[in-house]
């Protein structure tokens, strides 16, 4: 039962960015509800991503050197155990060995930008179980940055458009509730940036917490488990293929009574409405080169995110797009 949802509205300028991600998971079996089974991770069999500029925009792993196109080679070399980037977690993505745990965030972010991520445990795996535990989660969850540089006369907004998401398939044919992309989000945070397009990386950082606006690709998409899920956990009689909002923890719960995973609670669940396309999820000051954090992680208070969507594999197209503001 699926149903997608247009978003229109910016005037776009002729400087697209496109971005092309690949995500294979390992099968893992019997469907749970909402988080998976305790102690089961989605272990990701090749990450790929391409990367292409036009116009005055311009991309780069470093803030050094400027192409219009990045691969996942470069993105894999510049974090590798040897290279400048060193990072083993997102060095492990790029070289097949990375593992995507479901975690759970309303992209609040502190003053270091670091995303604030938390895990859940749930009581059992019938659709609509609650929630009995929550904690700070310890990684399962992509990061990368990207240095953005706008050599145009005027500011830009930074959009997604176009986006492809695929669908897992065994044989031929996709498999209903094995759609891993349902459950996906993406988070975009400005880490800094400078008023000069000359080589280097001297940026002046981004040092006040706030929150990312996250971008999730299939809203208004869900598997008959998902439905199945919401409805009993919010008693709903109907819900036509939708759900453009989540209750994402955002803080630790151990107090021993089972809670609803749909409700409120001060501290531990806030809802959160997450944006699609033709959203502005970032903006590139005019002469500036501009550090850019990206966030890919799979929700689990999504209601997609079951035992089922850790099975086959997902592909996400991001087609990012700089316009013009109105006005």
């Amino acid at each position: 039962m699926k149903e997608t949802k247009n978003r229109n509205g910016f005037r776009r300028a002729a400087l697209p960015v496109f971005a092309m991600l690949i995500v294979a998971i390992l099968s893992l079996t019997t469907v749970t509800y909402a988080w998976f089974t305790t102690g089961r991770d989605a272990s990701v069999d090749s990450f790929d991503l391409n990367i292409a500029a036009g116009g005055g925009l311009e991309i780069s792993i470093d803030g050094k050197n400027w192409s219009s196109t990045l691969s996942a080679d470069d993105i894999k070399n510049y974090y590798a155990p040897e290279g400048p980037g060193k990072d083993e977690n997102t060095y492990a993505f790029f070289g097949g060995k990375g593992l995507l745990s479901p975690v759970s965030t309303d992209g609040a972010y502190d003053a270091s930008l670091a995303m604030n991520f938390y895990s859940g445990v749930i009581e059992n795996g019938l659709p609509g179980a609650k929630l009995k535990s929550a904690s700070k989660a310890a990684g399962g969850y992509l990061k990368f940055d990207i240095y953005f540089r706008n050599g145009e006369a005027e500011n830009l907004n930074v959009t997604l458009t176009g986006t492809n998401v695929g669908e897992p398939k065994k044989g031929n044919e996709a498999i209903e509730d094995q759609q891993g992309h349902l459950a996906a989000r993406m988070a975009f945070v400005v880490a800094g940036s400078r008023n000069s397009l000359a080589a280097g990386n001297d940026l002046t950082a981004n040092t006040t917490a706030g929150t990312a606006v996250i971008y999730e690709p299939n809203a208004t998409s869900h598997t008959e488990s998902g439905i199945n899920d919401y409805k009993a956990g919010t008693k709903a009689a109907s819900l036509d293929g939708k759900i453009e909002s989540y209750y994402a923890l955002v803080g630790v719960y151990s107090e021993g009574e089972s809670i609803s995973r749909f409700e409120e609670k001060d501290g531990v669940l806030k809802s959160v409405t997450t944006k699609g396309e033709e959203e502005t999820y970032f903006t590139l000051e005019s002469q500036t080169v501009t550090k850019v954090t990206v966030y890919i992680w799979v929700e689990g208070q999504d209601v997609d995110c079951t035992n089922y969507i850790s099975s086959n594999s997902f592909s996400v197209a991001l087609k990012f797009v700089a316009t013009t503001p109105k006005g």
